[in-house]
């Protein structure tokens, strides 16, 4: 059979194909270049966790940064922003200019932290500067409020506070609603460059030498946990860094262990003889948990804390920012997930935070479970597989047994006092019954 000819394509058709492949080669070109996404460090949350949970990551009373800016719902906290500003330069005696000449230098890093900003509201540098400063005069004056309002407790010193007693945010009024601005500030789209708080505080006070330090201290009452002293040399990109630091600790070094294990409940463990160590824990950090060998068996040793003391939302964005900054290591999800493994029940809870007995933690743990519907690997899983292999081996027939009826022991005859006294006085009625048993046949066999 004759070969077919093959069509020739037409002149209009091949002159669009040379156009496209031109575009295409332009665009590779641009890709060459470094990618924009390695210097960015603050991102939108993605469609499909805010439609899980869209509360826990929208601000309620305040935008800060560009991707909440002009919300109708948030506009009202802008006429605040302004006054706050004003009060900034009054106290530090510096002028605007002086704010956008510290600041100017480094614009186009503080661009290139936020992903994903629209280039037609923002590509005029002067507006993105102003908002820059305009929050970030409204973060430090806050934070500076909630240091009076809820660390000191009392009046501040004369002079610290220089706004009027009836200002309804910044004055006394104000007291009410500094918690929930402070939980604005955590959020993943509330967030600001680090290096925007650093400036402003350097062009207030030129003789603060760690605006870190300046932050810890404010997170110190967000969160127990304080381990500064091995963050020395250490800057972090935003706020939000600094409080999963905070909830995470120093990493952990092991070998990573996926997460397709399964992990029994709290009071499976119990019944196989393991003992929790949680009230007593000195360590609130995450990546301190540990199963230890100790004189009386096994111990696993788990900072429960942080579910206590963090409330939802810090605990999600953190959560999210995580996942989404490349780099960090998987311990929000792994410790998600072994504390859903364990927490089956509120009487797990119980076992592991004796006198806690609140559904929030176990709301908040399944919350943050649902969200995990990808591979985890991390150190936490060789926990996880140690306390396994010491289920599987004290769980043999007879050791099962025994410990099951000591365990059901304790939990039904030794956990109320008045249960413990009648126990004790029925073994005496028991005792005192087989020993006149005794006396009487001795006395009848011999009576002298």
């Amino acid at each position: 059979m004759a070969s077919e000819a093959i069509p020739e394509v037409p002149p209009q058709i091949s002159d669009h194909l040379r156009i496209e492949v031109g575009q295409l080669e332009r665009l590779l070109e641009t890709l060459q270049e470094a990618n924009p996404w390695e210097r960015c460090s603050i991102y939108r949350v993605p469609p499909h966790l805010l439609r899980r949970n869209e509360n826990v990551y929208k601000p309620t009373l305040v935008s800060i940064g560009p991707y909440n800016h002009g919300r109708p719902e948030l506009t009202p906290m802008d006429e605040h922003k302004l006054r706050s500003l004003r009060q900034f330069l009054n106290r530090s005696k510096r002028t605007l200019s002086d704010l956008k000449t510290s600041l100017r230098p480094n614009v186009g890093q503080m661009l290139d932290s936020y992903e994903e900003l629209e280039e037609a509201e923002w590509s005029a540098e002067e507006k993105f500067l102003e908002l820059m400063i305009l929050d970030g005069c409204f973060v430090l004056e806050i934070l500076r409020l909630f240091e009076i309002h809820c660390i000191w407790g009392h009046s501040p010193p004369f002079g610290y506070n220089d706004y009027s007693p009836r200002d309804p945010i910044f004055g006394g009024r104000g007291k009410s609603i500094i918690l929930t601005l402070v939980e604005d500030f955590l959020l993943l789209e509330n967030q600001l460059p680090f290096l925007v708080l650093e400036r402003l505080l350097a062009v207030e006070d030129l003789t603060r030498e760690d605006p870190v330090m300046y932050m810890e201290n404010f997170l110190n009452y967000v969160v127990e946990n304080d381990r500064s002293e091995e963050r020395k040399g250490y800057e972090p990109p935003h706020l939000l860094d600094l409080l999963r630091m905070r909830l995470v600790g120093t990493p952990r070094k092991g070998s990573l262990v996926g997460s397709g294990i399964e992990i029994k409940s709290a009071t499976a463990y119990r019944k196989a003889g393991l003992r929790f160590s949680t009230e007593k824990f000195p360590s609130k950090f995450l990546s301190d948990v540990k199963l230890e060998k100790s004189g009386r068996g096994r111990v696993l040793k788990l900072p429960v804390s942080p579910l206590l003391s963090v409330n939802e939302a810090p605990w999600f964005n953190a959560w999210a920012y995580e996942v989404l900054h490349t780099g960090l290591s998987q311990d929000l999800s792994a410790y998600v997930l072994l504390m859903d493994g364990l927490l089956q029940t509120r009487e797990d809870l119980r076992l592991l935070c004796p006198g806690c007995d609140d559904q929030r933690v176990l709301n908040l743990v399944r919350s943050l479970k649902k969200n995990i519907d990808f591979a985890v690997f991390h150190e936490f899983f060789d926990v996880a597989l140690n306390l396994n292999e010491f289920h599987r081996k004290s769980t043999k027939r007879w050791k099962k047994r025994a410990r099951e009826w000591s365990f059901n022991l304790k939990e039904s005859h030794f956990k109320n006092p008045w249960t413990v006294l009648s126990l004790v006085g029925a073994l005496l009625l028991i005792g005192l019954s087989i020993w006149q048993a005794v006396y009487g046949s001795l006395s009848f066999y011999k009576p002298h």
